[in-house]
């Protein structure tokens, strides 16, 4: 990926997800290339479909789609270093003709009403502080009866406001959804659910490893960054992997159809 690069992206890769795991020996590369794979497990689209990923990274969501479907995929991200890493990857895979990527606010499509066959989003509701307005526009531009592939953190209401405010520090929100409050919001927004997955047990292993990594890299780090950026880091990585364990912070899969097909 190169020197500029953000440091943190050493700690989970190019993919920047969760890890899905099913083995002790699983890498978490393996682990996150298997929840892309489940989440896009069967899904009602084929080379004619019209895809939109939202909060793409660096696309591989994008290209895994692409290769599984032969579909058309538009990826979209705010961060224009990634878009240009995404178009350097999906270039190099042989799937610039199916893959393109684009500046876009997940809170704002540029789509048409009634104009895609799949929306897709892979844990980045969680960074969002109108997530209600972000499955809105998921349903304006998806055709009556298309379908929205969705994951996310989410937490208990149990969580002390400290600490709270301590996990929510690199996120630029104050809000992470509970699972009653997608319970809610998504039937709101015009959705049914088709497929809801609770992955909950992989949170705190997917933040160790990153941890471990990061512990395994430090000199390297500490020249990228003040000391005490990389310190905070390890800390805030500890506290997720104890507030997951305790189950207060989950991961939700959901496939979604818009009514009215």
């Amino acid at each position: 990926m190169g020197a500029d690069k953000k440091w943190q992206e050493i700690a989970w890769g190019e993919h920047l997800h969760m890890g899905l795991y099913e083995g002790e020996r699983d890498t978490r590369q393996q682990a996150m290339m298997r929840a892309t794979a489940r989440m896009a497990w069967e899904l009602p689209i084929d080379a004619g479909s019209r895809v939109l990923e939202v909060a793409c990274g660096a696309g591989q969501a994008a290209r895994h789609l692409a290769t599984q479907y032969g579909c058309c995929v538009h990826a979209t991200n705010i961060d224009e270093r990634q878009l240009e890493l995404g178009r350097q990857l999906t270039e190099a895979a042989g799937l610039d003709h199916l893959v393109t990527f684009g500046w876009g606010d997940f809170h704002e499509l540029d789509g048409e009403d009634d104009s895609l066959d799949l929306w897709w989003c892979q844990e980045a509701l969680v960074h969002s502080p109108a997530k209600a307005r972000v499955l809105g526009e998921a349903f304006r531009v998806l055709k009556p009866g298309g379908i929205a592939v969705l994951s996310d953190l989410v937490v208990t209401d149990d969580i002390e406001p400290d600490v709270r405010r301590r996990l929510y520090s690199r996120i630029p929100t104050e809000v992470v959804w509970t699972r009653e409050q997608y319970a809610g919001a998504i039937p709101e927004a015009g959705f049914e659910v088709l497929r809801l997955d609770d992955w909950s047990d992989n949170v705190a292993r997917s933040y160790d490893e990153a941890r471990e990594i990061l512990l395994a890299r430090e000199s390297e780090l500490k020249e990228k960054v003040p000391g005490n950026v990389y310190d905070d880091t390890l800390e805030l990585y500890d506290l997720w992997v104890d507030r997951a364990r305790r189950g207060q912070i989950g991961w939700l899969h959901y496939r979604l159809r818009k009514r009215g097909a």
